[in-house]
């Protein structure tokens, strides 16, 4: 790999041996200084993941399950202790389909000046009912553009170096549920990432990773029997923490997030950057659920009971 790109990256596992399995041989090696794999489950379930030609990779044994948080944290330790400079972090559940793609995230901060990206097009949250990207927006910096979304997914995160030293890691108080997102609001309210609500990605992130089809039962933390107690834990910590819950946060308008966009520019981005400007439709709100996505959704659930 490239010496003067020190590119690093922490996978994050508990108990799913074949989702681990996957996730590390789709790994370009020869594009990584340094990979962290942290196991949050039984040592066991590592047996069934072994990968050949891992020669970058150090794995770290939770001696009890501490949480995504502690985990992300463990591996985001060992990064910087490495001298990485651009450090990944990624869930079991995603995949690499494109080798270019960590090169296109650190691309995108070099270009735009944004010291941390989340890979948006994991779960639901930032698609239409059909599967489609539904950015707020997309902005058009010149060599490339970025798409901004409206809700913040932590499966696979971009973080600079500078960033982390300024702003520090996740909050261990926060437990499976919050931790990324409390993060990244650090991470913005310190001037190195767009408004809440604006979560900035690489634009056609779907096509450098892929993801195992999402679902309550497929998802670890979601499918837990405590799961509701956890999110209204994380609410309560991020408003005592913050003065407000995450609801209460406003959505800047568009010259405001202009503003933020290109003041990051100018901090941190190359010089030789054009200055950014929207380049797709403005969707600051989600989009309304129409009569036919309801039906739509009552007749998928229906064919998956039958089917099933």
């Amino acid at each position: 790999m490239d010496t003067a790109m020190k590119i690093g990256l922490g996978i994050i596992t508990c108990d799913r041996p074949a989702g681990c399995r996957r996730a590390l041989n789709s790994l370009p090696w020869d594009r990584l200084a340094k990979v962290v794999l942290v196991n949050d489950g039984p040592a066991k379930s590592l047996a069934q993941a072994q990968v050949q030609g891992a020669q970058s990779l150090q794995i770290l044994q939770n001696d009890s399950n501490l949480g995504v948080g502690r985990s992300k944290n463990r591996a985001l330790q060992a990064l910087l202790a490495a001298g990485i400079d651009h450090l990944f972090l990624m869930e079991d559940d995603i995949f690499v389909k494109d080798p270019a793609v960590f090169a296109r995230y650190v691309e995108a901060a070099r270009i735009t000046g944004i010291q941390h990206l989340n890979f948006s097009q994991h779960g639901p949250k930032n698609k239409t009912p059909d599967g489609i990207p539904d950015p707020a927006t997309s902005v058009d910096y010149g060599p490339l553009r970025i798409t901004l979304h409206r809700h913040c997914v932590g499966a696979f995160s971009y973080y600079s170096r500078a960033c982390l030293q300024a702003v520090g890691l996740m909050d261990e108080d926060f437990y499976n549920g919050g931790e990324h997102l409390e993060h990244t609001y650090r991470i913005l309210r310190a001037g190195f990432h767009p408004p809440f609500w604006f979560f900035a990605d690489v634009e056609r992130s779907q096509e450098l990773l892929g993801e195992e089809t999402w679902s309550v039962s497929q998802s670890l933390i979601a499918s837990r029997a405590d799961q509701a107690e956890l999110v209204r834990r994380s609410d309560v910590l991020f408003r005592e923490k913050h003065g407000r819950p995450v609801g209460r946060i406003s959505v800047a308008g568009k010259g405001e997030v202009l503003r933020s966009l290109r003041k990051i520019q100018k901090r941190f981005g190359a010089k030789s950057g054009n200055f950014p400007q929207t380049a797709g439709p403005w969707r600051p709100q989600p989009r309304r659920r129409n009569l036919w996505d309801k039906l739509r959704d009552r007749l998928r659930k229906v064919w998956s009971s039958i089917s099933g």
